[in-house]
C-alpha cells in the first residue's frame, strides 16, 4: 500500500472500471493492487477505524443526498494530511465546490 516513495493509497470504488483503472494506476506508480478495494465511503470508514489512514484515499459516494454526515464520520477517521479524491455519478459545480470548500482535494 506504499511505495518507496512514502506514498501510500487505499481506494475504495464500487464500479468494476474504475477499481480496474485504480488498479492500473497503483501498480504503475509501485503500490500494488492490494489497495484497492470493492466499496464505497463507508466501507474506506470502516476500515480505517482499525487502520492507519494513507497519504491519499480514493472513496466513492453513493450520492449528494446523505452524504455530508457520510464525509463528517471519514473526517473523524483521517488524518489531516490525508488527500481524500471522491468518485462519484453527481455532475454539478455546486457539489463540487461545496466538497472544495469542506477540503476534499479532488473529485
Amino acid at each position: 500500500m506504499s511505495n518507496p516513495d512514502g506514498v501510500s493509497l487505499l481506494a475504495f470504488l464500487k464500479k468494476e472500471s474504475d477499481i480496474t483503472a485504480m488498479k492500473g494506476f497503483a501498480e504503475q506508480h509501485g503500490l500494488g493492487e492490494d489497495c484497492v478495494f470493492e466499496g464505497n465511503i463507508t466501507d474506506a470508514t470502516e476500515y480505517l477505524g482499525a487502520h492507519e489512514p494513507p497519504n491519499l484515499l480514493v472513496v466513492e459516494i453513493p450520492s449528494r443526498e446523505g452524504c455530508e454526515p457520510l464525509l463528517e464520520a471519514l473526517a473523524a477517521v483521517c488524518s489531516p494530511d490525508t488527500r481524500v479524491v471522491i468518485a462519484g455519478d453527481v455532475n454539478e459545480y455546486t457539489f463540487f465546490m461545496w466538497l472544495q470548500e469542506i477540503g476534499i482535494f479532488h473529485y
